[in-house]
């Protein structure tokens, strides 16, 4: 049943536009929901993000994700970009089901993130496992969690120790 689902899904190209939409939706359940992503990660990590350093960051971020697709969507030989952005969403959006069990708080970004993100991401992940080679689905794979690991550094370095937390 995945692989009936998920196979249309990466042999359409029009589909990774999934990936900006969907961003632009969890970005605005993170900034507008609950206590706001950027007060909630003091829960978390003890740091303080400023709310114009979150919008700034998530919107250079969104026209990188939208450079990802335009790339991916104009070359299919570089199919671990969708898996890239698969692991990408994926990752996130367990990060924030994650992050809502530690902190015992409701991490702005929990709803998209496991009704969009992680859905998206697995279909997408399935998808391309079904469809490409294995080496391109690994390097996608690698991508994707060093990208998300490079969001959440740059978090860190954009953030301020809050002596509050």
């Amino acid at each position: 049943m995945l692989r009936a689902l998920a196979t249309p899904l990466a042999t359409a190209p029009n589909w990774l536009w999934l990936f900006p939409a969907t961003y632009a939706v969890h970005v605005l359940e993170e900034g507008f929901a609950g206590e706001r992503f950027y007060r909630w990660i003091r829960h978390a990590s003890g740091r303080t993000l400023a709310p114009d350093v979150f919008w700034a960051a998530n919107g250079a971020l969104w026209l990188m994700m939208v450079v990802a697709v335009l790339v991916a969507w104009s070359n299919t030989t570089l199919g671990w970009i969708s898996t890239a952005l698969g692991t990408l969403v994926a990752v996130n959006g367990a990060g924030h089901i994650v992050g809502t069990l530690f902190t015992r708080r409701y991490s702005p970004g929990l709803v998209s993130g496991a009704i969009l993100w992680l859905p998206l991401g697995v279909s997408a992940l399935w998808g391309t496992w079904q469809m490409g080679p294995r080496l391109s689905w690994t390097t996608g794979v690698v991508v994707g969690i060093a990208v998300q690991g490079g969001v959440a550094s740059l978090a860190l370095v954009l953030s301020r120790r809050d002596s509050a937390a």
